[in-house]
C-alpha cells in the first residue's frame, strides 16, 4: 500500500509542476527548461549564457527569471553578496526530462561547458593574484555544476570531452585547495586513456593537473609518472611556459621524497626558464623550489636567501597561497635556529592566510607547524591540540601528502609522555603510509 501511496504522491506532483508549466509562456517555458542543466544554481549570468539560441536577448532574461521565481518554478536567494536561483529537486527533474524530450539537453550542455571554459580561464588566473579568495568563492559556488558537467562530457563528442579536459586542468588549483583532489583524480583516471586524439596542448597541461591530485592523494609514483609526461610533451611542443611548469611540479614531488638534489637541478631549470620567458610568478615558484633544496642540503644562509626573494615577488603579485607557504618555509628555519618567537609569529601569518582563502590543505600544513613548535618548546599539550587540528584540516582536504608527518610526530609525542604502546601503533601508522604512498621518511625522522 505504502508503495503504492509513493507512486500516487509522485503521480500528483508531476501532475501540478506539469499543469503549472503549461501556465507559462513560450519564452518561459524554453528558458525554464534551459535552466534545468544546472545541477547546483545559478547566476544570472548563467542563466543568459544557457539562454543562447532561444530567441531570448540577455536583456529579458532577468524579466523572465522574475516571473518563473513569482510562480515558484525556481526560487532565489542572496549568498555571499549575490544572487542565486535554484529549483527544487522534483522541478528541476521535471524540466530535464521535458528537455531532454525535446532532444535539446546534450545541446543546452555543450553551450554550459563551452560558457564555462571561458569564465573558468579567467577564473583560474584570478587565482594567483589579489582576487584569489574571491575566485575561490564563486568556484565554490558552481562547484556541484562543473563536476555533472565534467562527468557528463565523457558521454559527448571529442569537442566535448576536450573542452571538459581544459576546464578541469585551469582549475587545479581549485580542486587542490578546496579538498576535492580525490575525485578529480578519479574522473582523470578515467578520462585521460580517452584523450589520445585530442589536442596535445590540452593533453599536457590535463597530464599536469592529474599530477597535482595525484600527488594531493598521496600517489607519488603516478604523480612522476603524469608531470614527466607532461614535461616531454610540453618539450616536444615547444611550449618553455608549460615545461617550467612541469619541472616545477617535479620539483614538488621530489621534494616529498627528500630528494634535494632533483629539486635543486629540476628548481634552477625552471627558474632559468622563467627568466628568460619572463614570467614572475614561475620566477618565484622556482626560487622557492631551490630554497627548499638548499634548507634540505644544510645551507640555511642561501635558503633564507632564496626565500626572500621568492616572498618578496609573491608579496608584490599579491600571491597569498604562495605567500603562505614561505611563510612555513621560513617559520620552520626559524624554529631550527632557536628562534621561537619569529617561528611563531610566521606560523601565525600562515594560518592567518590559509583561513583567509579557505585552503583546508594549507591549514593542515599551518597547524601541524604550530604543533611541531609547541611539541619543541616543551608544551605537549598545546602540541597535542594543534596536532589534531592539522588531522582534521587534512581529512577535510582530502589530502594524504603531510598526514604521515602527523604522526611522526603523534609518536614523538606519546614517547616524551611515556606512552610507549601509542608510541609504537603510531610508528606503524608510518609504515603503513610509506608504502601505501611510495615514500621513504628520511633517517632523522624516524625512531
Amino acid at each position: 500500500v505504502g508503495q503504492r501511496g509513493g507512486m500516487r504522491h509522485h503521480q500528483t506532483m508531476t501532475a501540478a509542476i506539469d499543469w503549472g508549466y503549461q501556465l507559462l509562456s513560450e519564452g518561459e517555458r524554453a528558458l525554464f527548461l534551459r535552466l534545468s542543466v544546472f545541477a547546483g544554481g545559478w547566476t544570472l549570468e548563467g542563466a543568459q549564457a544557457v539562454a543562447q539560441g532561444l530567441g531570448i536577448g540577455a536583456d529579458d532574461v532577468p524579466a523572465l527569471l522574475g516571473r518563473l521565481h513569482r510562480v515558484s518554478m525556481v526560487l532565489a536567494q542572496e549568498a555571499d553578496g549575490a544572487l542565486r536561483f535554484r529549483m527544487l529537486e522534483p522541478i528541476r527533474q521535471f524540466a530535464a526530462a521535458r528537455l531532454d524530450e525535446q532532444g535539446q539537453s546534450g545541446l543546452a550542455k555543450q553551450q554550459l561547458l563551452a560558457w564555462y571554459v571561458k569564465r573558468c580561464k579567467a577564473i583560474a588566473a584570478q587565482l594567483v593574484g589579489p582576487q584569489q579568495a574571491l575566485g575561490y568563492q564563486f568556484l565554490s559556488s558552481e562547484f556541484d555544476n562543473l563536476l555533472a558537467l565534467l562527468w557528463w562530457s565523457k558521454q559527448g563528442r571529442q569537442a566535448e570531452l576536450e573542452d571538459a579536459l581544459r576546464l578541469a586542468a585551469d582549475l587545479w588549483r581549485f580542486w587542490q585547495v578546496k579538498g576535492h583532489a580525490k575525485e578529480m583524480l578519479a574522473w582523470f583516471d578515467e578520462v585521460l586513456p580517452l584523450a589520445s586524439g585530442l589536442s596535445r596542448p590540452v593533453l599536457a597541461d590535463a597530464q599536469n593537473a592529474a599530477g597535482v591530485m595525484a600527488r594531493t592523494c598521496g600517489h607519488c609514483a603516478a604523480a612522476v609518472r603524469l608531470h614527466a609526461a607532461a614535461l616531454q610533451l610540453q618539450r616536444e611542443l615547444g611550449h618553455r611556459r608549460g615545461e617550467a611548469v612541469a619541472l616545477n611540479n617535479l620539483c614538488v614531488v621530489a621534494r616529498d621524497q627528500y630528494d634535494h638534489e632533483a629539486v635543486e637541478r629540476h628548481g634552477r631549470a625552471s627558474l632559468k626558464l622563467a627568466r628568460e620567458i619572463g614570467d614572475k610568478h614561475l620566477e618565484g615558484l622556482g626560487l622557492m623550489h631551490v630554497g627548499t633544496a638548499l634548507r634540505g642540503q644544510g645551507r640555511s644562509v642561501d635558503a633564507e636567501a632564496s626565500f626572500s626573494q621568492s616572498f618578496a615577488i609573491f608579496s608584490e603579485l599579491g600571491e597569498r597561497r604562495a605567500m603562505a607557504t614561505l611563510h612555513n618555509f621560513l617559520g620552520s628555519m626559524a624554529q631550527a635556529g632557536g628562534r621561537w618567537e619569529e617561528a611563531a609569529q610566521c606560523f601565525e601569518q600562515s594560518l592567518a592566510l590559509n583561513q583567509d582563502l579557505g585552503d583546508h590543505w594549507g591549514l593542515g600544513i599551518s597547524t601541524f607547524n604550530q604543533a611541531s613548535l609547541a611539541f619543541a618548546t616543551g608544551e605537549p599539550a598545546a602540541a597535542q591540540t594543534q596536532l589534531m587540528h592539522s588531522l582534521a584540516h587534512y581529512r577535510r582536504a582530502g589530502a594524504r601528502h603531510g598526514v604521515e608527518e602527523c604522526f611522526v610526530l603523534q609518536a614523538q609525542l606519546a614517547q616524551r609522555l611515556g606512552r610507549l604502546e601509542r608510541a609504537a601503533w603510531s610508528w606503524g601508522v608510518v609504515e603503513q603510509l610509506e608504502q601505501d604512498m611510495g615514500k621513504v621518511l628520511p633517517p632523522a625522522l624516524k625512531p
